[in-house]
């Protein structure tokens, strides 16, 4: 299993990381409002291993239906309410198809639980990461769980990111 840190590796960090038994990668996540300046970023980013952050519906379909991203992270971040009999999760089966096509992952942030943004709870952010690896699985989406680490401190053992992933997906 291999994990993805949002920062720059320096030796301690790899030093850390070899202590959790943890295979890391450099990755970085993007954030962009419209399709230029998604388009924008991207050119600096060229064989990186990037991830889209955002709640534009439209920006995360153009950017996996051009693949122009390895994977969505944090669309569960939709600052409007849930409705009664779904949510606002931000992943719904045609976009959960893009992604199967054009082998892009559905990325569930550890970190995000962790540490939630103002105006967020837990249970809701949770709620959302559940209904989205349903949404996934059915579709047969690749879904990757990393700890969202920015500095070596809040890197995951392997064992927690399992143990994790099958909580969240048995509870479905």
């Amino acid at each position: 299993m291999k994990d993805y840190f949002f920062g720059k590796i320096t030796s301690n960090v790899l030093h850390f990381a070899k202590k959790l038994k943890l295979e890391i990668e450099e990755a970085e996540i993007i954030e962009a409002k419209d399709i230029k300046e998604l388009k924008n970023k991207m050119k600096s980013l060229k064989n990186k291993v990037v991830f889209l952050s955002s709640i534009n519906y439209k920006l995360n379909r153009f950017a996996v239906e051009n693949k122009l991203v390895n994977g969505l992270i944090n669309i569960e971040l939709h600052p409007k309410q849930d409705f009664t009999h779904f949510r606002r999760a931000g992943l719904d089966d045609v976009l959960a198809k893009f992604m199967k096509e054009k082998d892009v992952a559905y990325v569930v942030n550890f970190n995000l639980l962790l540490n939630p943004p103002k105006n967020f709870e837990r249970c809701l952010i949770l709620g959302r990461m559940m209904q989205n690896i349903k949404i996934a699985n059915t579709n047969k989406t690749r879904i990757i769980v990393t700890s969202g680490a920015k500095d070596m401190f809040e890197l995951k053992s392997k064992a927690v990111l399992k143990s994790f992933i099958k909580i969240i997906s048995e509870k479905i």
